[in-house]
């Protein structure tokens, strides 16, 4: 037989006399706390409530018992007590009924059922089922899965119960585990996200910022699983700075605004463009200074490249007059660097030409950078003095 390892109690071994209290503890731990079904509020007159039939699992925090009720009940309320609860103590006896009470604040293990809602003449007039205080307890029958809990051990660190989620193209098991440490604001108060990374990976997100009434930061699509206050000084993470967030049932997720948005029917899409432009735009008349390589004016931007690989894409236009027989020439320069270079030629009179460039990339690197078009002729060039001629550089990135 083996060994009782850890000084063991099981409820309740085969062959083993039973009673209603053995049986109880079964529960007591296991199946959440809450109403299972009915309980619902409804207006009997201004100083009366009435709750309808319910199944609800209730605990005094040390026995535990299933309770269901097979009629309705009215209730006494008033605007000093607007919650309405139950409430059962275990004393041993046969008549540990379950009370149904209107109170002002509920106590630990009271199950709530809603708060009254009064006009301006006191009178009752409606009900919420989701205080911010003390909301309808409903069970949560994934309570333990992915939650976010206080450790045994004194530290800046949280516990993370196992789970399991499914990302764009495969399920992630994620297993029990510790989170890597908390850094603690130097002053007031910050919240911290505990989330799961696209590839499952636990991960703290501490960009919020300290304040007396800190906000968390933006989900921004994030898995989050619970919300973690830290204030100035903490050396442990109790179980009141956890806030719990797991939705396992959510509506549609709201978009980042970036790459998604909702359709005018609240539809998830791919949002349009895609892509950022950034322009130099100038008109009027510039000649072109000599055969040698010179900025010309106005056509330069800068532009951020976001990614590794990102496509860029950048387009020159622009009307030039030249002499006959002449030449004109032009360079897209990025960073110091010639990339690209075209060149355009006159017949035996002098004519106006478009002199047009276009070149894409994909090897710059993540940063700042900054183009320009630079001219040079044979003999001579100038651009229109029209205003309506413009000459543009765009640069459009994916």
């Amino acid at each position: 037989m083996p060994a009782d390892t850890g000084s063991q109690v099981v409820t309740i071994l085969y062959y083993t006399a039973a009673n209603s209290s053995i049986i109880n503890k079964r529960f007591q731990g296991i199946r959440q706390t809450g109403i299972y079904s009915g309980g619902y509020l409804s207006v009997v007159d201004n100083t009366h409530a009435q709750i309808s039939i319910l199944v609800c699992e209730i605990s005094d925090g040390t026995y535990q018992v299933r309770v269901e009720t097979t009629s309705t009940v009215n209730l006494l309320v008033a605007v000093g007590t607007p919650y309405i609860v139950l409430r059962w103590t275990y004393t041993g006896a046969v008549t540990d009924y379950m009370e149904l009470l209107a109170v002002a604040t509920p106590t630990t293990n009271d199950v709530v059922i809603g708060k009254c809602t009064f006009d301006g003449s006191s009178h009752l007039n409606g009900f919420s089922y989701q205080d911010t205080s003390y909301p309808r307890l409903t069970p949560n029958t994934q309570d333990l899965f992915l939650n976010v809990e206080s450790t045994v051990d004194t530290e800046l660190r949280v516990r993370i119960r196992a789970g399991r989620i499914q990302t764009n193209d495969c399920v992630v098991d994620i297993a029990d585990q510790k989170s890597d440490l908390f850094v603690p604001p130097s002053s007031n108060s910050r919240i911290d996200l505990v989330y799961i990374s696209d590839v499952g990976v636990i991960t703290i997100d501490s960009s919020g910022t300290a304040a007396a009434s800190p906000s968390a930061p933006a989900y921004k699509g994030k898995l989050v699983l619970a919300e973690v206050t830290l204030t100035v000084g903490d050396t442990n993470i109790v179980v009141s700075k956890i806030k719990d967030v797991r939705n396992f049932l959510s509506s549609t997720p709201a978009p980042d605004d970036t790459t998604i948005e909702k359709n005018s029917e609240g539809k998830l899409q791919v949002k349009y463009p895609l892509s950022t432009i950034v322009s130099a735009v100038a008109s009027g008349k510039i000649t072109c200074p000599s055969n040698v390589f010179n900025d010309m004016d106005d056509m330069n931007v800068s532009f951020t490249v976001d990614y590794s690989s990102q496509p860029i894409k950048f387009e020159f236009n622009s009307q030039i007059v030249q002499n006959d027989n002449s030449h004109s020439y032009f360079i897209l320069d990025i960073d110091g660097v010639t990339v690209n270079k075209v060149g355009f030629g006159t017949g035996d009179d002098s004519s106006w030409i478009i002199a047009s460039l276009l070149y894409a990339a994909t090897n710059l690197s993540v940063g700042l950078h900054t183009a320009k078009i630079q001219w040079a002729r044979s003999s001579w060039a100038y651009t229109p003095d029209d205003t309506d001629y413009k000459r543009v550089l765009c640069v459009t990135k994916f």
